[in-house]
């Protein structure tokens, strides 16, 4: 009987190599103290509304809910810490109106190594050590293991800081921790807002997108500078393969530190709906990535190109499709209206930019706003500033360039922003980097 029943058991657990997302709401036996339906209903829109799709979305699963987190495991490092940026980030939106003692925040660790899984649950040293990492974790922040940063580092747009050995309890050696830094409103919204100052009249963004839009728009436009490096990996699945070959027929001098294999490999990891723009002269590459529809991808990585590069682009790939090379050999370049658009400002109009954006409320009421005011555009992210009611007209060209340059999600990565308009008056085209209204205005 004894053997039967150690055979059972046997049959009931199974070993795997996981990614393990433990995550905890901060001050949840607080909240509920103070407001128990509020609570509960908002958790429940979470869990509904974000979590369950992110990690979905993230080829995860969601293993049990905790009352007051949850624990989900994935068969990638990488796509978990995807998903746990796309919940923080969509956790930061939804929370934005709420007062601040009144906000849910999440915890989140992420380990992976060998685990036990068992039916609704998950065992080992590797669970108990994501446990930990999510404790040490900051309010609305992620804390990883370094193995987990070694294999994400490169794939996507966060940075890491090193939190050194932490001695965690129950677990004999320390451990390696690393907190993923992010901006969570701009990686779901592709926007940043300015601080308010007395002299400096920035116009609220609307922080109150629905969750479901917010987790749709993770990731837009990434351009990828010739100068930025990372590690290389050979081009081994098709895709890459093809990417490869389609950017040495093309753009035989690519280089600035980053090889046709480094770009290619890029692309490929990055997720649908996706698109490859390519530079000729200048020699370049631009890529939108988690965009609605493959149309959309295309437009945004072209469009963004264009705009960094000041002319016309070619389309490289859509999704997991590599464009054919042409038998005459002249590559075509898509010339995009919105790239050099120069009339009144019109939120339909600007290039690259996510729907959220242009239903964002200060580019909604830039025309009726206030003079003297600008705005000022960095193709990278599809990134807009606005202000308004500035002292002078040179004064607002001054300041919405600046706060476009301190851009924190960007860190001057990418080169300096364009001055988008003047007053009313798109100057794109112009290819603008500083004021150009004369300083008596």
């Amino acid at each position: 009987m004894e053997r039967a029943r150690h055979l059972m058991r046997q049959s009931a657990e199974q070993r795997r190599l996981l990614a393990v997302l433990v995550a905890d709401i901060v001050s949840y036996s607080r909240l509920m103290a103070e407001d128990e339906a509020d609570t509960f209903h908002r958790v429940k829109d979470l869990q509904t509304s974000l979590i369950t799709p992110a990690t979905e979305r993230n080829r995860g699963r969601i293993v049990k809910w905790t009352g007051d987190g949850f624990l989900a495991t994935f068969d990638s490092a990488v796509d978990a810490v995807r998903a746990a940026v796309e919940i923080q980030s969509g956790a930061a939106a939804a929370a934005a109106t709420a007062a601040d003692d009144r906000r849910i925040r999440f915890r989140i660790g992420i380990n992976a190594g060998d685990v036990i899984m068992v039916p609704g649950d998950v065992y080992g040293d590797t669970v108990n050590v994501a446990a930990r990492l999510e404790t040490a974790a900051p309010a609305g922040g992620i804390c990883i293991s370094r193995g987990v940063r070694d294999t994400v580092r490169g794939k996507f747009s966060v940075d890491f800081e090193d939190r050194g050995e932490l001695t965690v309890k129950n677990i004999p050696d320390p451990v390696g921790a690393f907190d993923v830094r992010f901006d969570p409103i701009a990686w779901t919204m592709g926007r940043q807002q300015a601080p308010r100052g007395p002299a400096r009249r920035w116009l609220p963004f609307a922080l109150a997108a629905g969750i479901a839009a917010v987790i749709a728009l993770v990731g837009g436009v990434a351009w990828y500078a010739m100068t930025m490096t990372q590690p290389s990996l050979p081009p081994t699945s098709r895709l890459r393969a093809e990417l490869v070959a389609w950017l040495a027929a093309v753009v035989p001098t690519l280089n600035g530190g980053r090889s046709k294999e480094d770009r290619a490999r890029d692309y490929e990891t990055s997720s649908n709906h996706k698109a490859q723009a390519v530079s000729l002269d200048p020699p370049g590459t631009f890529r939108a990535t988690a965009r609605p529809t493959p149309e959309n991808a295309e437009t945004a990585a072209l469009e963004g190109c264009q705009v960094f590069f000041g002319r016309p682009c070619a389309l490289a790939a859509v999704n997991d499709s590599v464009q054919p090379l042409p038998k005459d050999g002249v590559f075509p370049r898509r010339d995009m209206p919105r790239a050099r658009y120069a009339g009144l400002f019109d939120p339909a109009q600007l290039p690259g930019a996510s729907a959220s954006v242009r239903e964002r409320a200060d580019i909604i009421s830039y025309r009726s706003a206030a003079s003297p005011k600008a705005a000022a555009h960095h193709p990278s992210g599809g990134r807009f500033f606005t202000i308004t009611n500035a002292a002078t007209q040179r004064a607002a060209e001054e300041e919405v360039l600046k706060a476009c340059n301190a851009d924190p999600t960007r860190k001057g990565a990418d080169g300096t922003c364009f001055l988008y308009a003047v007053g009313d008056q798109v100057v794109l085209p112009q290819r603008r980097r500083e004021a150009i209204t004369a300083a008596s205005h």
